[in-house]
């Protein structure tokens, strides 16, 4: 292969890859090679993925029985004509409305997370035209949210656009509620609880002052990856449900980034009491060795796009690919088979004890929070710390270099560092990766002229 400096780069876009955010790379890193949590550059040297490419690659990388599936099944079949289908896709969408919970009746099967929630959005639009109500049109999401990268999805959790998303519509349709993050309450509150309850009390005065009648879903990621694991207090989204059943909302859950075992459980929605009228899966399902999501939908949903009269138009070239069906389904065989929810959970707590010791030594630390393999470590914002430091303002930028040259791929945003590795990670890896965050802040702090 060539030589860093010799491959030309510049025909090519590298996703969320910005040299003016990082001035310490200077182009982006060119990969070859991974295994299990591993990632080895062109160089020959080996890279700690402790994000799992966006919170993905759910059973590691380099799995040789993947490789095989779709090397079998491409041999066979790698798309199916117009108006037919195959075992391997039918096969998947039973098994996921077996293992998912609450009350799931059909899939319809996409590429990516943002497709399948354009779907989602989609699907209750439709609902409600064949139920007669054509004037709910409205939907609302939480403040802080992602629910995909598309010209539909992109405003939805942003009531003030960056400026990089400017070209986007901001739809009249979009109701904006608040998002309980406990450690920075809109509303000031000091307990996760007292701010789950503003959350909701201003959740209900919303939708109450968007005429209910015009509200066609709520969509909403069960725990938020951009503010950093955002976890609920007690009772918040069994009062979500409550308000959508109220008012005759769809309740959207974007289970993307938290199913498949990531939260410690096999799907997030398991550590509360609810049932979503639409759930969305992707990342996880296939652990991102083929592209592939899904939407499915309750059985009240279903009823109304049952054949033969009741035809849902909605198409795209790849849905439900037979390659990537049988992938999804020999991943989802490797989750159970190896008790890597299991493995998420026990491990998961003991990572986030890790993290939470570095919490007693560093004063940029400010919080650590998450479930299983989803963790965010928070950091005291510029503001907060420019008492100590004139350099506070660059401390993003410090550490992320030091993360660079640790050989670790992750990266601090927003004063968020969120953590996410394969569920099959082992205990001495999770010790390397509490090492390495330790020195990077342990760096940053002496370059700052910070001490604890």
């Amino acid at each position: 292969m060539k030589k860093n400096q010799d491959i030309d780069l510049k025909h090519v876009f590298v996703p969320n890859f910005n040299p003016i955010a990082n001035p310490h790379i200077n182009r982006p890193l060119i990969v070859t090679n991974g295994k299990g949590i591993k990632i080895q550059d062109e160089n020959g040297d080996w890279w700690t993925d402790a994000h799992s490419s966006y919170m993905s690659v759910n059973i590691g990388y380099g799995r040789t029985e993947m490789a095989e599936v779709a090397t079998k099944e491409s041999l066979k079949l790698n798309l199916y004509p117009p108006q037919s289908i195959g075992l391997p896709t039918i096969n998947l969408a039973n098994k996921l409305v077996e293992i998912s919970p609450g009350k799931m009746s059909k899939a319809f099967f996409t590429s990516s997370g943002s497709e399948a929630n354009e779907t989602a959005i989609k699907l209750t639009k439709s609902y409600f035209n064949r139920t007669g109500e054509t004037n709910r049109v409205k939907i609302v999401s939480r403040r802080g949210s992602y629910h995909g990268a598309t010209m539909g999805l992109s405003p939805l959790g942003h009531e003030i656009l960056e400026p990089d998303q400017t070209i986007f519509p901001q739809f009249p349709t979009n109701v904006y509620v608040p998002l309980p993050i406990p450690s920075n309450c809109e509303f000031g509150a000091t307990s996760p609880d007292e701010c789950t309850q503003k959350c909701i009390e201003a959740t209900k005065k919303t939708i109450l002052s968007n005429n209910p009648d015009t509200i066609a879903a709520f969509i909403a990621d069960l725990i938020p990856t951009r503010p950093g694991a955002a976890i609920p207090g007690e009772g918040y989204w069994e009062q979500i449900r409550e308000i959508c059943n109220e008012f005759g909302i769809i309740l959207i859950v974007d289970e993307i980034v938290t199913a498949f075992g990531r939260t410690g459980k096999m799907f997030a929605l398991e550590h509360w009491n609810i049932s979503p009228d639409i759930l969305t899966l992707a990342k996880g399902i296939t652990s991102s060795y083929s592209p592939l999501a899904a939407t499915l939908i309750s059985e009240k949903i279903a009823n109304q796009f049952n054949p033969p009269n009741k035809f849902f138009k909605h198409v795209f070239t790849s849905s439900g690919n037979p390659v990537g069906s049988a992938l999804a389904l020999k991943n989802i065989e490797i989750i159970e088979k190896e008790n890597l929810v299991e493995n998420s959970r026990d491990l998961g707590n003991y990572f986030k004890s890790e993290l939470e010791s570095l919490k007693l030594n560093h004063k940029l630390i400010k919080h650590v929070r998450g479930l299983g393999m989803l963790l965010a470590i928070e950091f005291y914002s510029p503001q907060e710390i420019e008492k100590y430091s004139s350099k506070a303002n660059q401390i993003e930028t410090i550490f992320n270099k030091y993360l660079y040259e640790n050989k670790l791929l992750l990266k601090l945003g927003n004063n968020i560092l969120g953590i996410g590795p394969s569920l099959s990670i082992t205990k001495n890896e999770i010790d390397e990766i509490v090492l390495k965050i330790k020195k990077c802040i342990s760096e940053t702090e002496k370059e700052l002229h910070i001490a604890k």
